[in-house]
């Protein structure tokens, strides 16, 4: 192929783009740059380059001044294969190139990307036995000590009958089996492509971007995915239906694998962060494993924890169907009846100071923010919007399906509730900080910027 085929691919990715985006309302300028960044960010010539080797016998002509011909492919074809061999192209030399992300070499944009590593620990799986693992994206900056391990999100389940359903619904949050090797650190588009492609893309406090995220682009980070449904608590090895519920220990065996690098094992300063199930993750976690890491670190580590939206209350549901008392889907039911049920199934490992002065028949009350909070340790940051959309719809007072006057005035008292409850963490400044606000969300990471500073300080 000629010299000037790579920008041949950037034409056609282009004409590709703006016909999208102009379906999805965007101008061509707009399309213009966001290829730019595409082609920065992921390499799209290369992704292009993948589905064009085995879709077409005919390779892309030189440029004439009219525009771009197509014309027959100048390799031979083989004897009982109509189609020419594409042995010596470059199209297909970058498919092997690329195809695999496990062989794919690290080169200086290697820090735009997260790795798939699954544990050594084969004794760790997910609900359906696989083994777990997590994603590992290294620091642009050669040397950083900083590292951020970000728990993935993603409700539960309390029984054979929601576990099987989770597992037919999002196979990603049960088993390893659907994960891709690689998981980019950025959105792809701005548009209704993300909704494509938010299985392995991650942003946020997680980018690499500095513009969008200053405080944290320099970090190593450690995306562990979600695949146990028990908020990161089980240890039970394994269920009389098959199921495995290992969140603590995918956990444990994480930061075991850390600790054996030099990089971590040195590291300067640590922050676990979450949403949601994540969030429940990280307060249940975070003092036994910042011990671990104090224990084992050759340095003065600071370890911290940023949590978003996790901070549930047991409030009382703005309605009382029959059906919610023996509630079958883990949308109607109370956080007590859910987690009452879940702690049967997980065998969850419960920070022990919480689970003490709870006892043991309201141990349970532990999974709430409010309650929890009062015993942790370690230095953590709330983010927490007061209208929480999970929280809502455990309520049974989501806005998206209307209702009369009472229902807002029912949803106004909950938000007063949750600003009510965020003073437990207000009250002690030295053990962490909030950040709340009055916005209908399940996760607040589109709101991440507006509360940098803020943690800037952890």
């Amino acid at each position: 192929m000629a010299p000037n085929s790579q920008q041949v691919l950037w034409n056609i990715s282009f004409q590709v783009l703006v016909s999208i985006m102009s379906a999805a309302g965007a101008s061509v300028d707009q399309g213009r740059l966001q290829l730019r960044r595409c082609i920065r960010c992921l390499s799209l010539h290369r992704i292009l380059a993948l589905l064009l080797v085995p879709l077409s016998p005919l390779s892309v002509g030189f440029p004439t001044t009219g525009g771009f011909h197509l014309q027959s492919s100048p390799y031979n074809s083989t004897p009982g294969n109509p189609l020419p061999s594409l042995q010596n192209s470059w199209l297909y030399h970058q498919s092997l190139r690329y195809r695999s992300a496990s062989q794919a070499r690290r080169t200086n944009h290697s820090y735009k990307v997260f790795y798939l590593r699954y544990l050594t620990d084969t004794g760790v799986k997910c609900n359906d036995g696989t083994r777990a693992g997590y994603y590992l994206r290294h620091s642009k900056e050669p040397n950083s000590r900083n590292w951020m391990i970000y728990l993935e999100g993603g409700w539960y389940c309390f029984d054979e009958a929601t576990c099987l359903a989770r597992q037919l619904t999002n196979q990603a949050l049960f088993s390893s089996r659907t994960w891709h090797m690689v998981r980019y650190s950025e959105f792809l588009f701005h548009t209704f492509l993300f909704t494509l492609t938010k299985n392995f893309i991650v942003g946020g406090m997680l980018s690499w971007d500095d513009r969008i995220n200053p405080n944290y682009h320099l970090f190593n980070i450690v995306y562990v995915p979600y695949c146990s449904s028990d908020l990161w608590t089980g240890k039970k090895r394994r269920t009389t239906n098959g199921y495995y519920f290992h969140g603590s220990r995918i956990l444990t065996a994480v930061i075991n694998e850390l600790l054996v690098r030099r990089d971590f094992a040195e590291a300067k300063k640590v922050i676990f962060a979450g949403s949601s199930a994540g969030g429940i993750g990280t307060m249940m976690n975070l003092d036994r494993l910042a011990r671990k890491i104090r224990k084992r670190s050759r340095s003065r580590v600071q370890v911290s924890g940023i949590v978003d939206s996790a901070w549930f209350l047991n409030y009382p549901t703005y309605t009382q169907p029959s059906y919610l008392i023996n509630c079958t889907s883990i949308y109607d039911c109370s956080p007590q009846e859910g987690i009452h049920r879940g702690i049967e199934l997980w065998q969850p490992r419960i920070p022990r100071r919480c689970r003490e002065a709870e006892g043991k028949s309201n141990f349970w009350r532990c999974y709430l923010g409010p309650v929890l909070y009062q015993h942790i340790r370690t230095p953590t940051f709330i983010i927490q919007s007061l209208f929480d959309e999970a929280q809502l719809q455990m309520n049974r007072a989501l806005l998206l399906t209307g209702g009369p006057y009472t229902k807002f005035a029912y949803i106004q008292r909950l938000g007063q509730e949750v600003a009510k409850s965020l003073s437990v963490a207000r009250s002690v400044p030295e053990m962490g900080s909030v950040f709340s606000n009055v916005h209908i969300l399940n996760t607040t990471e589109e709101l991440y910027l507006i509360c940098n500073r803020v943690l800037n300080t952890l």
